[in-house]
């Protein structure tokens, strides 16, 4: 597994990775785009190369979105964990 992601999207490189201040971000040239939402941090970000399907190589990604405030009444902030397959044309 990796802790980032390359791919080229309609000709442009792209970087999928976890911030230091867990963010989940993708970057293209210059411009870095959070993919997260405000009150939400990113962790265990892991992508993975599944194999190959009909000459397009699947990806899988694994990654924990938490809440970065805690509800009244817990004593912990909400946390789910993704799964998910992609695939690169």
């Amino acid at each position: 597994p990796g802790t980032y992601l390359r791919a080229i999207v309609a000709g442009q490189e792209q970087y999928y990775c976890k911030t230091a201040d867990n963010n989940f971000v993708v970057i293209r040239g210059s411009t870095v785009e959070r993919l997260n939402g405000s009150g939400t941090q990113v962790t265990d970000v892991t992508f993975t190369n599944v194999g190959t399907v009909n000459g397009e190589q699947l990806i899988r990604v694994d990654f924990t979105i938490q809440s970065t405030t805690i509800r009244p009444g817990s004593t912990t902030p909400t946390s789910k964990t993704y799964s998910l397959t992609v695939r690169l044309r």
